[in-house]
């Protein structure tokens, strides 16, 4: 069985900042064998997008396209959001609190 690791990112496609970190912290702490585990960015242009159509249509394309490669295949959806001041933000406290009622049409399969 395969894993696809789907990271949901704030960044645009062109920039990919929040790609870089994530992948190298998951490099710096993890030995992740890629024959078993697939890395996969999402970039959401914006942690607001989190729901767009765009967003979840791209989720739903990777997902059919790493399952079609086998039925034991499984696809994880991660939303990677910056809210470093969530304790003390109300504003980020907030979205925070939003985006976790969020119904992952995704999660599953």
């Amino acid at each position: 069985m395969g894993l696809q690791l789907i990271f949901c990112m704030e960044t645009t496609a062109k920039n990919k900042s929040d790609q870089m970190y994530i992948w190298s912290t998951i490099d710096h702490f993890y030995q992740v064998d890629q024959a078993k585990v697939k890395l996969s960015p999402v970039f959401m242009e914006g942690k607001g997008n989190y729901a767009s159509k765009r967003v979840e249509k791209r989720i739903t394309d990777l997902k059919k396209q790493y399952a079609a490669a086998s039925v034991n295949n499984k696809s994880v959806i991660i939303y990677c959001f910056d809210c470093d001041d969530y304790d003390h933000n109300a504003e980020d406290a907030g979205f925070l609190i939003k985006a976790e009622e969020y119904p992952v049409f995704c999660s599953g399969k």
